[in-house]
């Protein structure tokens, strides 16, 4: 068998005998083949013209129903505008409180610190003068130590220094009356 495209798309089965046959001049078969094609044109009509209807119908259908959807659409996309819109204007107005909360708490604990570290500013001015004096008390200590060890041993040298010169004079007196 052998597949013959004829015209308008259909295919058509015809048989090699009738194929041979119409090649020897048998008209016979042509007039078939002839008869066959135009039923197959007719029939393609009928069938375009039923496609044609069913399209154009298919088409209204999803023209009305994409106006009704796009209709229901705008219809929901206005709603969620609406409620969007009232959901960002109450997280701005949270934020906002939230933010001022923040702020109100940052300056009290900015002004607390301020305070505590000026009071511990003051204790530690306090505790450098206190110990300050007390730096001074026993430097005075200490250089009064000084000055007794100092006197004392001023003392011990005047008194080393007459023994030696007592011995020094006793030494040349014993010398020169040896003499």
């Amino acid at each position: 068998m052998i597949l013959i495209r004829l015209p308008f798309g259909s295919l058509q089965d015809v048989d090699k005998v009738s194929f041979d046959s119409f090649k020897d001049g048998d008209r016979t078969s042509f007039n078939s083949v002839h008869d066959v094609d135009n039923v197959s044109f007719d029939n393609v009509q009928d069938v375009d013209k039923a496609s044609f209807d069913l399209v154009r119908d298919v088409d209204k259908a999803s023209v009305d129903s994409l106006q009704d959807v796009n209709k229901a659409s705008f219809d929901s996309v206005q709603n969620v505008n609406k409620a969007s819109s009232d959901t960002v204007q109450d997280v701005q107005k949270a934020s906002f409180d939230i933010e001022h909360n923040v702020d109100k708490v940052s300056f009290d604990s900015e002004q607390d610190v301020d305070k505590a570290s000026f009071d511990s500013e003051q204790d530690v001015d306090k505790a450098s003068f206190d110990s300050f004096d007390s730096l001074q008390d026993v430097y005075t200590a200490f250089f009064g130590s000084l000055q007794d060890v100092d006197k004392v041993s001023f003392d011990s040298l005047k008194d080393v220094d007459r023994t030696y010169s007592n011995i020094v004079e006793d030494v040349d007196k014993v010398s020169l009356d040896s003499e």
